[in-house]
């Protein structure tokens, strides 16, 4: 068991580790702590926008394949961007663990650590960029041990804990105690969890078997404002772990945030429907996506171009500035020959164009020449 647990407390790698010029000194811990900072694509050109958080803990290991694969989610449409932190940890055996466990050795800093996470830097994180509140805490092994003891302290920060093959059986089932008793209160603020193990196998020593109390605790109790996720990957090693279980357990949190190819061959009502049926989870849509309603209008044009318009109308009155919605508009009216509200919209069009893409007003000057010649050969 304790050979078990020092490969889980003190396994770590290096993959792509990347020098950084933040740091943070803690009062509460009397150390410094760096990190590394991934921004969203064009974070200070739209200088109004917030994002999510993404604390990764042991960013000197896992940040880069992190926010990887983040990055190539979010532009992918899966997942919205991030603002990813990549928190360089030592000490890990003092600072992840939640107790003074009898079987070692200079352990149960946690909750020290969880008060400076809290109190100093999510402080200077809110401060020195542009959040919504929809954070979300990664960890891998130890880490993830301790992502789930921030979970049960009820950390005020975070809405969604990502717990990767984290040490759940440690100190004589401490995690398992605590989650009973915290599912038994109310839980007041909308949270994610998701789980993964490489052991849960039924060869494995008994010892070992802690992930199924764990399971049936939560599938035993239900709570409106707790979604959660397990994940069994048998087929992956506690060093593998990490890319697949960050990529499944982000694309569950967000589950619903991209909408699927069979919604955008439906009509408006649909896509209005899926997006509000998923708008109540944490980091949700809450309004049809830009490229949604163009994807279902791109179908309709020149099929149903009655029905692109209804589509594209209510589009236009969400996004008043999009172009690609006023280009398929006027496709739609000269399908319908409706040439005057087809010239109408690329009016429009040319006047917002001339304000923020000049290469676009030269295709809707010619698109206007074209109509106006359609329309002399129709008459």
């Amino acid at each position: 068991m304790k050979l078990f647990m020092a490969v889980l407390i003190f396994l770590s790698f290096s993959i792509n580790a990347k020098e950084t010029n933040y740091s943070i000194k803690s009062e509460t811990l009397a150390a410094e702590f760096t990190y590394s900072v991934t921004y969203p694509y064009q974070y200070h050109e739209q200088s109004d926008r917030k994002y999510p958080l993404l604390l990764v803990l042991d960013g000197q290991n896992y940040g880069d394949v992190v926010s990887a694969n983040a990055s190539f989610m979010s532009h992918a449409g899966d997942i919205p961007e991030h603002v990813i932190i990549s928190l360089t940890v030592t000490g890990r055996l003092k600072n992840y663990t939640p107790t003074d466990s009898q079987d070692w050795f200079g352990d149960g800093g946690g909750p020290e650590f969880l008060s400076f996470i809290n109190e100093e830097l999510m402080t200077k994180l809110n401060s020195d960029f542009r959040l919504n509140g929809n954070n979300v805490l990664w960890g891998h092994s130890a880490a993830g041990l301790f992502t789930m003891y921030a979970l049960l302290e009820n950390s005020p920060h975070f809405k969604a804990f990502l717990v990767n093959d984290g040490s759940l059986d440690w100190d004589k089932q401490y995690i398992y105690k605590q989650l009973t008793q915290y599912l038994k209160n109310t839980i007041t603020k909308q949270t994610f969890l998701y789980l993964n193990s490489s052991y849960f196998n039924p060869n494995v020593p008994e010892e070992i078997k802690y992930m199924p109390p764990l399971i049936k605790a939560l599938e035993d109790v239900k709570h409106k404002n707790l979604r959660w996720a397990y994940q069994s990957l048998m087929n992956e090693s506690h060093s593998s772990i990490p890319m697949l279980g960050f990529i499944d357990g982000i694309r569950e949190l967000y589950r619903g945030y991209r909408v699927p190819e069979d919604v955008l061959t439906t009509d408006i009502e649909h896509l209005q429907e899926y997006v509000t049926k998923h708008m109540h989870q944490i980091g949700a849509q809450q309004e049809i996506p830009e490229y949604a309603i163009e994807g279902l209008a791109m179908n309709q044009v020149f099929s149903t171009p009655i029905k692109a318009v209804t589509t594209l109308q209510l589009g236009l009155n969400i996004y008043p500035d999009s172009l690609p919605m006023r280009e398929m508009l006027a496709d739609a009216f000269v399908n319908l020959e409706q040439f005057n509200n087809a010239k109408k919209v690329i009016d429009e069009a040319i006047a917002i164009a001339k304000l923020s893409d000049p290469e676009y007003t030269q295709i809707f000057e010619q698109k206007l020449e074209d109509i106006t010649k359609n329309n002399k050969q129709k008459h």
